[in-house]
């Protein structure tokens, strides 16, 4: 619930990783910052501090409060951008699992990595091209750390890049638009697997007509991709 002219401001109170929640609405852009800090140095006080349990702009992004991420922005250090809290999010992760796009982009802008991997071992981009956030990962394909561009090729802890994600669960756009961006349908993953294996194996097992055609539709992507390759290694 929101109210009028008033900020949500979800508390969140951590014992290990879980915890209970408390709801205060604080309208004053500067007081609700004071309580992050306060509530990150709560936080932190029963945890490890040299691997910080969260940070200020977490508990902001957390709170969806975008005014006071930009206003912490302006006071942080580029190395403070990366800091991981206790899931091994970054400001990074968390703009992107809490659909904040404007600060996605921002933290980009002030040469966020995005190649950080969190305590599942994924990147965002794996997680936009499982999910099939097409925004997320055309804004990720003009970023990279250094200058470099993000093409979609990093690996998570499974050896899996986001094109094996966006096969294995038929996303056909984002399948799409990783490709078109230059990455590789040949990376096998840990188990030895390319991306078209898997969606071999999902339409195996899958028998939803609809699911089906996906895979299917996603298939015929990664085989245009390996012709087009093989034509271009002739010209060669």
């Amino acid at each position: 619930m929101r109210k009028r002219g008033m900020f949500f401001v979800a508390l969140i109170g951590i014992s290990s990783v879980q915890g209970s929640a408390q709801e205060v609405f604080i309208e004053d852009v500067a007081t609700r910052m004071e309580t992050y800090r306060q509530r990150s140095a709560c936080i932190n006080s029963i945890g490890n501090t040299e691997n910080r349990i969260t940070t200020p702009l977490h508990v902001a992004l957390a709170n969806r409060d975008s005014q006071a991420v930009l206003d912490f922005f302006s006071e942080m250090k580029r190395d403070d951008l990366d800091h991981v809290h206790v899931l091994g999010r970054t400001a990074l992760h968390g703009a992107y699992h809490y659909d904040m796009e404007d600060v996605f982009s921002l933290l980009l802008d002030e040469e966020a990595n995005p190649y950080q991997l969190d305590v599942h071992g994924m990147m965002v981009g794996h997680y936009a091209a499982r999910e099939g956030k097409t925004s997320y990962l055309a804004t990720l394909l003009m970023y990279g750390k250094d200058g470099s561009v993000h093409r979609g090729d990093q690996v998570c802890a499974r050896g899996r890049t986001a094109v094996h994600y966006a096969a294995q669960e038929g996303q056909e756009a984002a399948l799409d638009l990783l490709l078109q961006g230059g990455a590789s349908s040949c990376v096998r993953d840990g188990e030895g697997k390319l991306p078209i294996d898997l969606i071999e194996e999902q339409l195996e097992a899958e028998q939803n007509t609809t699911k089906r055609y996906a895979y299917e539709r996603c298939l015929q992507l990664l085989e245009q991709a390996e012709k087009l390759k093989k034509e271009q290694k002739e010209k060669e």
